[in-house]
């Protein structure tokens, strides 16, 4: 709900978006809006506090580039190799 008010307070269109998290979960955003952070939060304070970037549908992101539409997002942390070699 508070991504849908930033969202009108930025003037962007209010486009619903569902990511699908790595055990098929999903969460639902706003497209321009909600940035991969922003759904670790969602998921955990502690995921947020050690999330070092995500994968957006295969490709790296930074974790407060804005999602641009439906897609499969994974947050990896310095546990994850992938997430260690970003680190580096």
């Amino acid at each position: 709900m508070l991504l849908l008010v930033i969202a009108v307070l930025l003037g962007q269109q209010n486009e619903p978006i569902t990511i699908t998290l790595p055990d098929g979960s999903t969460k639902e955003g706003v497209k321009g809006v909600t940035t991969p952070m922003d759904v670790a939060l969602m998921i955990s304070k502690g995921l947020a506090k050690n999330a070092v970037v995500a994968k957006v549908d295969g490709d790296t992101w930074d974790m407060f580039r804005n999602l641009e539409g439906d897609c499969k997002l994974s947050i990896l942390t310095f546990k994850d190799e992938e997430g260690r070699e970003v680190c580096v």
